[in-house]
């Protein structure tokens, strides 16, 4: 079981962060909905199974490949690709960790956004 000491607050590659076939903004908005689904979710919903099918149906709602959120989360969470399995990260740094580190990277995406052309 990976341990939350184990994991240093990422610094954000936004090569990793927004996979190839998406936008900033379509990142942004689709790690947005899935913070707004986790935080619903009740701690008895948080299971495998449950956090799985929620990713993809945020995915579906936004409109992106489930495999694109996936990478979303994995970089948002561990800040790159070849880390533990996603769902270990995600128990090991519990929902308020979770939350956490999605808004560190969405401030990331929406510095990116921020500067001008």
């Amino acid at each position: 079981m990976l341990s939350v000491e184990a994991m240093d607050a990422p610094v954000y590659d936004l090569a990793l962060l927004v996979p190839h076939d998406m936008y900033a903004s379509d990142a942004r908005k689709a790690l947005a909905a899935f913070d707004v689904a986790l935080a619903g979710l009740d701690g008895s919903a948080q299971s495998l199974l449950a956090l799985d099918r929620t990713i993809r149906e945020v995915a579906a709602a936004q409109g992106v490949e489930s495999a694109a959120l996936f990478q979303v989360l994995r970089v948002a969470l561990r800040g790159n690709l070849a880390s533990p399995g996603l769902f270990d990260t995600i128990a090991a740094l519990g929902r308020d960790g979770v939350r956490q580190r999605i808004a560190a990277a969405l401030k990331r995406l929406s510095d990116v956004a921020a500067v001008p052309r």
